[in-house]
């Protein structure tokens, strides 16, 4: 990820981004629908409307599945507190238990 913060904009102007790492087949896919597409017999408005629908539709897909696997780590997370005992750290001449 690039960034997750815009620390150059005041703290009540900055948004949480999170971008989507795309894999490599996920450019190999999309070079292959582009071609398909260009051969459609579209004019260059049905062109842009087909493009910005699907990407719109791609991002919808990334912001579903990033919302459910936070929520699956979120519900891990949960269970782990609830079912493991806290792990025991030592430092120097102290015990800690991390939690």
């Amino acid at each position: 990820m690039e960034k997750i913060f815009d620390f150059d904009k005041p703290e009540e102007e900055q948004e949480a981004l999170i971008l989507a790492e795309r894999t490599a087949d996920f450019y190999k896919t999309a070079r292959e629908l582009s071609n398909f597409i260009a051969k459609l017999p579209l004019d260059r408005s049905e062109n842009d409307e087909l493009i910005n629908l699907i990407i719109k539709q791609v991002q919808a897909a990334e912001s579903g599945a990033f919302l459910r696997g936070f929520r699956m780590g979120t519900d891990f997370n949960e269970w782990l507190e609830q079912n493991i005992p806290p792990l025991e750290v030592h430092s120097k001449n102290k015990k800690e238990v991390k939690s």
